[in-house]
């Protein structure tokens, strides 16, 4: 029993997990912020040269194991209470860039949009004399680049490169404001078909594209949210949207014949349809729930005991020269039909 009851008390973990309740405590208090955490992450590596030590010249002995592991808690907890104050927390590098190119004569275009770490804005065009304007806050490097294939005009806009935050995903996850408010404002000519290609990592995206001449959108989200409005248009068009973490709210303008494509991860996805729409539905969710208004018909397909899956269509979908095609696999989010 006093063999027990030693290995207890002697084992560094219990310090540990003390130490991690107390850190995290502290976070959700807002008494440690990002930079408090930073602190941490710079400052890693002594808590292994502490664990070696421990193992080296303290295994065999209490009082010293505990003064080695004890003594290395407080000391980091030291660090990230003052380091930020003594210029040891890393800072984000946050600059900023503006870009524009003249339409020239482009008759359509093609315009790949990446962002790593920020939230995309995309809106029509103030200047219609112009292809794209772009305001950016950004982390990391930027590549641009602008060009003509014959009368089409190929953009390219991508961050890239690491951060200088260290695990940018945790400080998200402790709710870090760091680098909350990186916005990349982008407008886009709508006067031009376009084959639109829009990511980002841990940013939102908002992309009002209901005045746009699509020929081909795909969207992909990371852990923001992902809000899209889409254009009604004459001719047929597909819509690739892929969310993780985020959430997904597309509506459709009346008289769109469009083609949706949706993939999600955890996230739910709402889709906002006309009223009156011919609109066929075809989904999977892992846990997730399929919800669609009174006016649909289930046409095969059965709720499972976890998770939905089916074909669903409205009425007048078959008769209908205009109509709209979903096709959802989702995981652990809801599908919202609205």
């Amino acid at each position: 029993m006093s063999q027990l009851t030693q290995s207890r008390r002697t084992s560094p973990w219990a310090i540990i997990l003390i130490a991690i309740g107390v850190i995290w405590l502290l976070s959700e208090a807002n008494i440690f912020t990002a930079a408090n955490l930073s602190v941490l992450f710079r400052f890693w590596p002594l808590i292994l040269i502490a664990f070696g030590v421990e193992l080296l010249i303290g295994r065999n002995n209490q009082r010293l194991s505990l003064l080695i592991i004890g003594g290395t808690v407080l000391v980091m907890i030291a660090l990230m209470l003052v380091g930020p104050s003594v210029g040891l927390a890393q800072t984000s590098d946050v600059k900023t860039a503006t870009y524009s190119t003249p339409l020239d004569g482009v008759e359509s275009a093609r315009v790949n949009i990446s962002a790593n770490v920020a939230s995309v804005r995309v809106v029509p065009i103030s200047n219609p004399d112009n292809l794209i304007d772009a305001d950016l806050e950004y982390v990391g490097d930027l590549t641009y680049d602008a060009s003509t294939d014959g009368a089409q005009g190929v953009v390219n806009l991508e961050s890239q490169g690491s951060v200088t935050y260290s695990n940018i995903f945790f400080f998200d996850w402790l709710g870090g404001d760091a680098l909350n408010g990186v916005q990349w404002d982008i407008g886009l000519n709508p006067a031009i078909p376009l084959d639109l290609d829009v990511s980002s990592g841990t940013g939102g995206m908002n992309l009002d594209l209901s005045t746009f001449q699509l020929t081909d959108l795909r969207v992909n989200g990371g852990t923001g949210s992902v809000d899209l409005v889409l254009p009604s248009m004459t001719d047929a068009y597909t819509v690739r949207v892929e969310t993780g973490t985020g959430a997904g709210h597309i509506r459709v303008l009346d008289d769109a014949v469009v083609r949706l494509v949706l993939q999600s991860g955890t996230g739910s996805m709402t889709i906002d349809v006309p009223d009156d729409a011919a609109v066929r539905l075809e989904a999977s969710v892992g846990t997730g729930s399929v919800n669609v208004p009174g006016s649909f018909t289930r046409t095969s397909g059965e709720d499972g005991f976890i998770g939905d899956s089916g074909t669903w269509e409205t009425a007048n979908f078959d008769a209908a020269a205009q109509q709209i095609t979903i096709e959802y696999d989702g995981g652990t989010g809801s599908l919202n039909i609205q």
